[in-house]
């Protein structure tokens, strides 16, 4: 019987040198269907292509992301406060995207960690409107002052 492996997609058995029938469909799927945001041509920038900024593949940015995952251990804290549920995060979320003031890039109290849905969702509102751009803007800014200050005080109850 020859040698074979489990395929991390569809979980069928596939002997070993050969690819999963279903590893065609979904590269397909990854590369038919990838939108591409552009930075708005206001921008003072080199006109790449909207988070392929080089700042997110530096030392720093990932160091900065170490320190924001543990300023906010780890959790989505727009997850505690608004929808009252603990959620572990997965991205570092410029409040103030940095195509709006790039030289807030590296400024950690301009950072927060949030869950993928939550970070989808927190976009779709920054794309209504301005004012509702700027009331989310607010919004996560009071989050972040509100977790600082129960961290400090030891999250007693209030």
């Amino acid at each position: 019987m020859p040698i074979s492996f489990r395929c991390p997609i569809c979980g069928r058995t596939v002997p070993v040198g050969r690819k999963c029938e279903c590893f065609k469909h979904t590269a397909d799927a990854r590369t038919i269907y990838r939108p591409r945001r552009e930075r708005p041509s206001g921008d003072n920038s080199s006109g790449a292509v909207y988070g392929s900024d080089p700042m997110y593949h530096s030392t720093q940015w990932r160091r900065l992301c170490g320190e924001v995952k543990e300023r906010f251990n780890h959790m989505d804290i727009y997850s505690w406060y608004v929808l009252g549920r603990l959620e572990v995060g997965a991205i570092v979320h410029h409040v103030v995207p940095i195509r709006d003031d790039y030289a807030r890039r590296f400024d950690i109290e301009n950072l927060i960690y949030l869950t993928r849905e939550n970070h989808e969702l927190i976009h779709q509102i920054y794309a209504k409107s301005d004012a509702e751009k700027i009331r989310m803007q607010q919004e996560l800014d009071n989050l972040i002052r509100k977790w600082i200050t129960d961290k400090s005080n030891g999250f007693s109850q209030s």
